[in-house]
């Protein structure tokens, strides 16, 4: 058994299941790579609160409250509100006391996941009075109706069809869930089964459900009860719409080694022999921290779209962005192949899930359970995948992934190069806004965005950004060609970059102000507003003039009134009249480009300003529990919204803690 330090003590508490980021989102308590995470709401009931499935569209839990214990005093029941709450990564403790005429009685109630899709609580009863107590134990839970399906409409030709709730008693338990209307319904089914072959259970009215004993409780004076249940997930596609269960057993043959494998399987995730390369004890504290959050927003497909990949999640919460976004978990693939190498496969593969084999497009955003439709946002985000197939490769001899993975990336380059210039001038272009930046004030003259999604759809605009990415992209694309032998496809690809780079100077490049601006021919206009991406041709590794080169980094990158402030790298200078310290993307910081202009920093030779601009990113991000999606573009507008562990958040703070910029 493994015996680091990190495990049972460096981790303990790190991440809290009773806490609550922005409303309803729940920072639920997941493990091995499961397709669903348990809440336990502050100030709650001993017990489970809400089951909440990952990466299945509009569905944010099935069950709410799952598994709580209440005790029957004559003709009421009372909650039994918890005390004390233990988050190990692996294994969740609650503890309270009922006081009784004698003194207390104890309950510890312990969480452990099984495997991908079943939980396993043990609730021990333990007089501490002198006397004899007597008690009528109850575990409530209900299931819930049909969530907001705002996303359905994302599906071209997807029915709106609410799918109904339903709950039935079966062999020591209930089940009960979401079942589509009919066959041929466009949402997926989902379910849960809860089991105790201790306990008798009852399907109540709507949708309640209870487990009682058929006698009363009684314990003498240090006498424990021991009642374990286990919790079950299953899903269904429109496809195979009939609702199956494993032929598991309801009772636990031993709970404690459950308990000790799931530890081994922790300890393994997370590489606990493989420490991050942190320089300082906080800092690689922090890199620890990272890992697990990491795993956390991890998961396996099974029988879903993701089939038995390990995808990354954005985010391992009940809301939408429980599902794959495409350079978000592209991006955090890079830190995952530091202690994970198959993980970080799985989130290279998924994130290429839908890719229509007519155009090579992937779509922004994929659930593990959702329509078939083709998505509205079809067309994929920045091109980022050939940077992290390179930087995995960096870490680990894998010729074959290599082999496999390298048409999936030409295929995507060609989408840009094929179908997104319609312009003709040589530039691919951004149509919707959250392909890279949603509400950007880039956008401002073309865009109206939509209330719901804050994005919107764009003219053909010559971007900056955009084809910087796929000069990058090209480049990488010729490194990985030149690993496979394929000597003309990696001159194609260096062909492609250094067209790229004519086009952009051609057409972007306004030498007399050495700036980079976005271009719309059919204005004639430029569009210059100091956005982070003017900097990213020098980003990109292109040949920038070095006047061009030393006066965007000296004079505005690294100026404290524009984007080096306190908060380094905001989405939108300081000066800018757009800008919003707190604006999405119109001030706030975003980690995943913060860690790429610390790179260009090094780069280019500035190695101190980017171990300033380190450490400012690191102080910005720890004061947020967890690991953020983006962060307020000053200190003093720091809030506490968002997301608790957003996948590229852990990513770019484990790569800047663990001092990779440095290295690549």
């Amino acid at each position: 058994m493994s015996t680091h330090p990190i495990l049972d003590l460096g981790l303990k508490n790190l991440f809290r299941h009773d806490l609550r980021h922005h409303g309803d989102r729940h920072n639920l308590f997941c493990d091995a790579f499961a397709q669903f995470g348990v809440a336990f709401p502050g100030l709650a009931a001993v017990g489970l609160g809400p089951t909440c499935p990952k990466a299945t569209l509009s569905t944010y839990h099935v069950a709410n409250p799952t598994l709580q214990l209440w005790f029957r005093e004559g003709d009421d029941l009372v909650s039994l509100q918890r005390q004390e709450l233990d988050c190990l990564p692996w294994l969740t403790t609650e503890r309270s006391l009922l006081p009784v005429a004698s003194g207390l009685v104890e309950v510890e109630a312990m969480h452990v996941f099984q495997d991908e899709r079943s939980l396993v609580s043990r609730f021990v009863i333990t007089n501490r009075g002198a006397s004899p107590v007597t008690l009528y134990p109850c575990w409530q839970g209900r299931i819930s109706d049909e969530h907001p399906l705002y996303m359905l409409p994302y599906f071209h030709g997807a029915e709106s069809l609410p799918r109904l709730p339903f709950l039935e008693a079966v062999a020591d338990g209930i089940a009960g869930g979401l079942r589509v209307a009919r066959i041929g319904h466009d949402m997926p089914q989902v379910a849960i089964r809860l089991r105790t072959t201790e306990l008798s259970a009852n399907a109540g009215p709507d949708q309640t459900y209870a487990f009682q004993a058929t006698s009363p409780l009684v314990l003498v004076s240090g006498q424990s009860r021991k009642f374990s249940f286990r919790l079950e997930i299953t899903f269904t596609s429109p496809a195979h719409p009939q609702i199956q269960w494993p032929d598991t057993p309801a009772g636990i043959t031993n709970f404690d080694t459950l308990v000790a494998g799931a530890r081994e399987r922790f300890a393994t995730a997370i590489n606990v022999e493989h420490p991050p390369a942190a320089p300082t004890p906080a800092l690689a504290l922090k890199a620890w921290r990272a890992r697990h959050a990491l795993l956390r927003d991890g998961m396996r497909g099974m029988d879903g779209e993701f089939g038995d990949e390990l995808a990354c999640l954005c985010t391992a919460d009940n809301t939408d962005f429980s599902c794959v976004f495409f350079w978000d978990t592209l991006f955090s693939s890079v830190a995952i192949a530091d202690f994970h190498p198959a993980y970080a496969r799985g989130a290279i593969r998924t994130a290429f899930v839908r890719t229509d084999p007519r155009d090579g497009s992937a779509p922004e955003r994929k659930f593990n359970y959702a329509p078939s439709g083709r998505m509205a946002q079809q067309s994929p985000q920045s091109p980022v995948a050939s940077w992290a197939v390179r930087s995995y490769l960096e870490r680990h001899d894998d010729p074959a992934f290599l082999a496999e993975i390298y048409p999936v990336l030409v295929r995507n380059h060609a989408f840009w190069e094929t179908y997104s210039d319609t312009d003709r001038d040589g530039l691919a272009e951004y149509r919707w806004s959250g392909q890279v930046c949603d509400n950007s004030p880039l956008w401002d003259p073309y865009a109206a965005l939509d209330a719901t999604t804050g994005c919107g759809w764009l003219p053909p605009v010559a971007s900056v950004a955009l084809n910087s990415f796929l000069f990058w992209d090209a480049n990488h694309l010729a490194a990985l060609a030149d690993q496979l032998g394929l000597a003309a496809d990696a001159a194609r690809h260096r062909a492609r970059a250094a067209q790229l780079q004519r086009d952009l100077f051609a057409v972007c490049y306004v030498p007399e102000e050495r700036r980079f601006w976005d271009y719309n021919h059919h204005t004639g206009q430029h569009r210059r507003v100091k956005t982070f991406y003017m900097f990213w041709p020098l980003f990109a590794g292109m040949d920038v003039p070095a006047e061009t080169t030393r006066d965007l980094i000296e004079n505005v990158l690294l100026d404290p009134a524009q984007f080096f402030g306190e908060v380094p790298f905001p989405s939108v200078a300081y000066d800018e009249p757009t800008h919003q310290s707190k604006g999405y993307w119109r001030g706030r910081a975003w980690p995943h480009i913060s860690y790429w202009l610390i790179q260009t920093l090094v780069r280019h030779g500035y190695v101190e300003e980017a171990k300033a601009a380190a450490r400012r990113t690191l102080a910005a991000h720890s004061r947020s529990a967890g690991f953020a999606e983006n962060v307020a573009a000053r200190a003093a507008d720091f809030d506490a919204a968002g997301f608790a562990d957003y996948n590229w958040g852990c990513a770019a703070v484990y790569l800047i803690a663990t001092e990779e910029y440095l290295r690549g």
